[in-house]
Parts: C-alpha cells; structure tokens; sequence
C-alpha cells in the first residue's frame, strides 16, 4: 500500500495524483546508448572482446544509473486530497510533506522550454510560516497547482 494511501485522515479522499515524468530516465537511456554505440564502433575495428570491455563500462553506469532512477519514480508519491496536500519522496532516508490546504499559501510552476513541450516541470510549495519545498521533474504541475487551488476553494 502507499504512502499516501496508509497517511489518509478520517473521511478523507484522493482527488489527484501526480508522479515523476519520464524525463528522469534520460540520461541514463542516453549512457545506454552511447555503450552500444561504442561497442558496436570497437566491435568492428579491433574484435569482440575488447567491444565488450569498452562498451561494458558505460552499460554499468547507464544500467546503475536507470535502477537508481527507477527507484526515485518508485518512492516518489505526490497526491491532493480534499484536505491536504501529500508528498512523499525517498526511501531509507525518507522526506516527507503534508500541508493542509488552508496553511498553503502559493504554489509555483517553474518550465523550461523542455518542461513546457513534454509536459514536466518544478513545483515550489509556500505554506504558513515561511515553510517552502521545492520538487523538480512532476508530471503536469500546472494540473498538480490547479488541483490543490480547487480543493482550497471549495
């Protein structure tokens, strides 16, 4: 079960969840790349086994690389509720965020020219009291802002 499933108030309910976008993996798929690009180069300059030396390298890190950020994905939790706003990232050293939407007092969007043509950005979390966190790389954050700033209304 979920964070944000196992976190829920009384009488409380989800009414929008958001993840990582896929944008994460793309260094790592890049690496990947470049380690069959160089193992295919070698392979037919000087053999098989010294391919397999020289792209290994790069196919380790890339490989490492993609679990690390799988993992990220995998513990990364963004959920709004009809009371609360929920973040949960992390998983040995876990960091946690739950507002309740009377003590937020602005969300920020921040996209790139990338953000904006795929769909992925950073989202900037203002609550009460000076509290601001600050999460990159969210599916939609527009939709994420416009979700928390309907749930307020109401």
């Amino acid at each position: 079960m979920s964070y944000v499933d196992d976190h829920l108030l009384a009488n409380e309910r989800v009414v929008y969840r958001a993840r990582l976008h896929w944008i994460v993996y793309l260094r790592s798929v890049l690496m990947l790349l470049v380690a069959v690009g160089i193992t295919v180069f070698v392979e037919r300059r000087w053999g098989m086994e010294p391919a397999l030396i020289a792209g290994g390298v790069p196919f380790v890190i890339g490989a490492a690389e993609m679990f690390s950020r799988w993992l990220t994905v995998w513990s990364c939790e963004f959920a709004v509720t009809d009371k609360r706003l929920i973040i949960k990232t992390g998983i040995i050293r876990r960091h946690a965020l739950e507002l309740l939407l009377r003590q937020i007092e602005g969300i920020g969007v921040d996209q790139g020219i990338a953000g904006r043509l795929f769909g992925y950005g950073g989202l900037t979390v203002i609550g009460t009291g000076g509290t601001q966190e600050r999460f990159f790389n969210i599916t939609n954050p527009l939709e994420l802002r416009r979700q928390v700033q309907g749930q307020s209304v109401l």
